[in-house]
């Protein structure tokens, strides 16, 4: 929960509910709220509750905000790209504020600390310097903001993904690319994610369940995945599902795209469509009918 000044309520304007929350859609990633802020004068701390700690992300707008520091008032305008870091210990007396702006507020618990395997939250994460125009992580928590509100249909892998990649940016505060991660995946190791992803194409393969198959941590698996397979896990999964579909369509007969989209893994008929248009240059049906054409010319 978020704390806006003068009380326990949602910080959005008027004390009204979020714009998005993740915890009414099955997203599978870190926790956040997206709230709309508006001018207001009310006085007070701001923030995490107690054992809480996470970020404050400028999605889109401008504001202008008056906090106490001591016994001075400062003032500062903030915009899309901001994140400040929060946690329950050091939240910001904020005394007004001018403007209108969209911001996540994403909620890292000690569970997400520990997939870097870290004991517990940085100390001093709460009291790190705030970024400015960061675009890294004001598209990282865009996209997780469009995920929700279309309602989480991509699956877990693409949650996990989108989560740690913001987790260890933020930890590092510095590009993923520049994470110091030895080693890599070995032949076996390739061979078996292969065959567990071709063997679970329907489920909601979770990043952890690959990570574990080859005994590394989530944060050290995922650039291991990349240096071996060229592309994210999660990119991997979508195009292995698109594949299997177009070997499901190839095979001729009355073909039922909706089945096969869920058969193969994906939560509707347009999410599929959409993903293999952008694979074959076509539809499935156009595909499918394709396919029927060779067969009888043949």
């Amino acid at each position: 929960m978020v704390e806006a000044p003068g009380g326990k309520r949602p910080i959005s304007l008027g004390g009204g509910p979020p714009l998005l929350n993740s915890r009414t859609t099955p997203w599978a990633g870190v926790t956040f709220e997206v709230h709309r802020f508006g001018s207001w004068e009310v006085g007070g701390e701001c923030g995490p509750l107690d054992d809480e700690c996470g970020l404050l992300v400028i999605l889109e707008g401008q504001l202008e905000i008056v906090r106490r520091d001591g016994k001075r008032e400062l003032s500062e305008r903030v915009s899309a790209g901001r994140v400040d870091f929060l946690d329950g210990q050091n939240r910001p007396h904020v005394l007004r504020m001018k403007g209108s702006a969209e911001a996540a507020a994403v909620q890292l618990s000690k569970a997400w600390f520990r997939r870097l395997l870290l004991e517990d939250v940085p100390r001093g994460f709460g009291q790190r310097p705030p970024l400015a125009d960061d675009t890294t992580v004001l598209n990282l928590t865009r996209a997780m903001r469009d995920e929700v509100a279309r309602g989480a249909p991509t699956g877990k892998l693409f949650a996990e993904g989108l989560s740690m990649a913001l987790l260890s940016y933020v930890v590092e505060r510095g590009p993923i690319s520049t994470l110091s991660v030895r080693g890599n995946l070995t032949d076996e190791h390739q061979r078996r994610l292969r065959n567990y992803i071709i063997e679970h194409l329907g489920e909601d393969v979770a990043l952890t369940d690959l990570a574990a198959l080859v005994g590394r941590g989530t944060r050290q698996f995922s650039t291991l995945f990349r240096r071996a397979f060229g592309t994210t896990p999660h990119r991997y999964l979508v195009m292995a599902r698109v594949a299997e579909g177009a070997r499901l369509l190839a095979q001729g007969g009355d073909v039922d795209v909706v089945e096969i989209a869920l058969r193969v893994g994906f939560c509707s008929h347009s999410h599929f469509a959409e993903a293999f248009r952008r694979v074959y240059g076509v539809t499935p049906r156009c595909y499918a009918s394709g396919r029927r054409s060779i067969s009888i010319g043949a």
